[in-house]
């Protein structure tokens, strides 16, 4: 059976590494999307989390508990987007 690598590119590197460093500074839009949700949910929960910590039931005229789901819920969304929306690879 014939070897299916892909040949080594310049400076001894393969093809294949230099595809995941394009991939990587050059991500798809359900990974910009997913990562942005997710980092948005996590500040969100974290602020929730801290302001209760300090006693306070408020932040900016919304309950800790509304803040928390509403962070939790942008993380399962964070989530789904990148499970289920194709990268087009």
């Amino acid at each position: 059976m014939k070897n299916c690598s892909l040949p080594d590119g310049p400076g001894g590197r393969s093809l294949s590494e230099y595809l995941f460093v394009v991939d990587a500074l050059m991500p798809s839009p359900s990974r910009s999307v997913g990562l942005s949700a997710g980092v948005a949910g996590t500040a969100l929960c974290c602020a929730a989390g801290a302001t209760r910590l300090t006693g306070s039931h408020y932040l900016a005229g919304f309950e800790n508990g509304t803040l928390f789901t509403v962070g939790s819920a942008f993380m399962i969304f964070a989530c789904m987007v990148r499970l289920y929306w194709p990268d087009n690879k």
